[in-house]
């Protein structure tokens, strides 16, 4: 039986040199980062809080891990079915 790893994974946001945003998924693995992917590039705030938000979508694909959704508003933007057990 294999020994499970867990990385941490999260999403940077870099500054380049034409102004813009770089938004890649970094994984750091034994004390060292490793660009997973880059999601995109983006001028505007908006833009780059939906790269933001892609590129977190990526990292509970990439882990197999999705995200639990405990409250009502979670509910409205995601189905789960957690809650129908939680309510009862």
């Amino acid at each position: 039986m294999g020994v499970a790893k867990f990385y941490k994974m999260f999403v940077q946001k870099l500054k380049n040199r034409s102004g813009s945003q770089s938004v890649q998924v970094i994984q750091k693995v034994k004390g060292k980062y490793k660009v997973v992917k880059t999601v995109g590039y983006a001028t505007t705030r908006q833009e780059i809080e939906k790269l933001v938000s892609l590129g977190k979508q990526q990292i509970e694909k990439l882990t197999l891990q999705p995200k639990l959704c405990i409250s009502e508003s979670d509910v409205a933007s995601v189905p789960c079915p957690l809650i129908p057990l939680i309510n009862k």
